[in-house]
């Protein structure tokens, strides 16, 4: 079985600082990379084929280089010794060194050429070796990536369903109506634009029960630590139902608060992030800057988060330019959302869920994905698990 030695950085590496740019040579064909990437462009090129590790501020980030560029005197530079090292492995075991780690702690964090060159990497004799663990590596990585853009595509798609399902809505076929301009006979005009003409408008405080949250006291050390979730603007989001808080109270804290059910509309009422709307997914309770909206059985839980999260902007014509902005229980009670039929905002639920749970499948094999790399990763770079069964000589 091939071997694996220890080896000096700079062993495997010629390492060295980047340049200066001077001011009447930063423009040009070439990129001008600091310490975090690309930063302007350059009329000349000081560097190819390597990477690039950023010197100063974002210490320790890597960019891999493969056309010619200039490198500023932020970074320092690698050039593999393509006899003793592959590139390609040489720019997995780069990362797995956690290099920011070793910069220096400070306002302007730090990496010089001497901590760089004395950084001890662990590998394969063999040049095929690293190859193979480099290509696996590189596969895995393409599959992430590329279930990263997907996930960013569906929520791109999601944006401008939502926006289609919330102003045409779906019809008894189960399509979207034509567009206004396909069709301008299907639709009136509102206060909230056009809509179907078999629809309506709400306010909120027509959905159901409207609770303003309340807080206990830091004093009773007993109304807090338990199972109830106590939801803050910070646990707030829309990207996915909410079922995690920072804090949660006790049964003894209940008597503080009034209780919230699953499926309740979260809005922020209240401060720098006033606007923010979030769904609960459990029960809970929130704290006074959050008002909750129960929506009766006459409402579809999904169709009014979804309504409120596209209409929003009342909120913020509201708070205006407040040093605290802040838009009280009875002034929000008052805002406007479109009132489809029952069936109707059922179908239009459906359809924003089943793209929901498409979103949700791929961040979990993304994040499994990546949870797979961080793991192989240390197997592969460290020799504990080997490749040799997929080299040629096996």
């Amino acid at each position: 079985m091939p071997k694996w030695h220890d080896r000096w950085l700079d062993e495997l590496c010629s390492i060295s600082s980047g340049e200066s740019l001077p001011a009447h040579e930063q423009n040009g064909q070439f990129p001008l990379m600091g310490a975090n990437g690309q930063i302007g462009k350059a009329s000349k090129a000081n560097f190819t084929d390597g990477f690039l590790v950023g010197r100063v501020g974002a210490a320790g980030e890597i960019s891999t280089i493969s056309s010619p560029c200039w490198a500023s005197d932020n970074t320092l530079t690698i050039r593999p010794k393509t006899k003793v090292v592959s590139t390609k492995f040489l720019a997995h075991a780069l990362r797995n060194l956690n290099l920011a780690s070793i910069a220096t702690k400070t306002a302007q964090p730090l990496l010089t050429q001497s901590q760089l060159k004395k950084q001890l990497l662990h590998l394969p004799e063999s040049a095929i070796e690293q190859e193979t663990i480099a290509q696996i590596l590189d596969t895995l990585d393409t599959q992430i990536q590329k279930t990263e853009a997907l996930i960013v595509k569906l929520e791109k798609i999601k944006e401008g369903l939502l926006h289609d399902l919330l102003t045409r809505g779906i019809d008894q076929n189960g399509e979207l109506r034509p567009t206004p301009e396909q069709a301008p006979e299907l639709y009136k005009e509102s206060a909230l634009g056009l809509i179907p003409k078999e629809w309506g408008l709400a306010h909120v405080s027509e959905i159901g029960a409207v609770i303003t949250g309340s807080t206990p006291p830091s004093s009773d050390l007993n109304a807090w630590g338990g199972v109830h979730r106590f939801f803050t603007p910070a646990d707030v989001k829309d990207s996915e139902p909410l079922d995690h808080t920072e804090r949660t109270i006790s049964d003894s804290g209940t008597r503080y608060v009034r209780l919230i059910p699953a499926e309740a509309t979260l809005v922020v009422c209240i401060g720098s992030t006033i606007g923010k709307v979030g769904i609960t997914s459990c029960p809970g309770a929130t704290n006074q800057q959050i008002n909750a909206v129960i929506p009766s059985n006459l409402w579809s839980p999904t169709f009014v988060f979804q309504a409120i999260r596209q209409h929003v902007y009342q909120i913020h014509a509201w708070a205006g330019l407040q040093a605290v902005p802040i838009v009280n229980k009875s002034t929000f009670q008052k805002m406007l959302i479109p009132k489809p039929s029952g069936q109707e905002q059922c179908r239009i639920s459906d359809a924003v869920k089943k793209l929901e749970a498409r979103a949700t499948m791929e961040r979990a094999i993304f994040e499994k994905l990546n949870k797979q790399k961080i793991a192989l990763t240390d197997d592969l770079l460290t020799g504990r698990v080997r490749v040799t069964p997929l080299l040629p000589s096996s």
